[in-house]
C-alpha cells in the first residue's frame, strides 16, 4: 500500500529492493538481442539473490552504483521494512548515493508520505 501511495503522489518507482519486489530493474537484459525470449529466460534464471541474502557490496554494484546512469534522482529507503543487517546498510548506502549525486530519503511506513511530500515541496523551491 505504501508503494502505491508513493506512486499516487507522483513519484515513479522504477525498482524496489525489497524481499518480494514487484519491480525488477535488471541490468543484464540486452534489448538489442534477436531473441527476446532467451533474454527473459536468462534474466529470470540468473537473477540476483533477494536483498537480504546479498552482501552490501554486491547490492551496491548490482543496483545502486548504476542508478545515476538511468536518470534516477532519488532513492527511498523504508527503514521499518528492513531487518537488522539491512537497516544497518541504509546509512552506508545513503552516504554512497549522496556522493554520487543521488538524493537518499529515509522514511518509515507510518511517516513516508508526509516526508516525501515535504521533500517534494523543498525540491520545488530549487526549480
Amino acid at each position: 500500500a505504501l508503494l502505491d501511495a508513493i506512486e499516487e503522489a507522483g513519484i515513479i518507482i522504477a525498482e524496489d529492493d525489497t524481499d518480494d519486489g514487484r519491480r525488477q530493474f535488471d541490468l543484464s537484459i540486452n534489448p538489442a538481442s534477436a531473441n527476446a525470449c532467451d533474454e527473459l529466460f536468462d534474466c529470470l534464471t540468473y537473477r540476483p539473490l533477494p536483498p537480504p541474502v546479498r552482501p552490501l557490496s554486491e547490492r551496491y554494484e548490482l543496483l545502486y552504483r548504476m542508478i545515476k546512469n538511468y536518470g534516477m534522482e532519488m532513492v527511498i529507503f523504508v527503514s521499518d521494512w528492513c531487518s537488522g543487517p539491512r537497516r544497518d546498510d541504509i546509512d552506508t548506502l545513503r552516504r554512497r548515493l549522496m556522493r554520487s549525486g543521488v538524493h537518499p530519503v529515509v522514511i518509515d511506513s507510518l511517516n513516508g508520505i508526509d516526508v516525501l511530500n515535504e521533500y517534494s515541496r523543498k525540491m520545488k523551491m530549487y526549480d
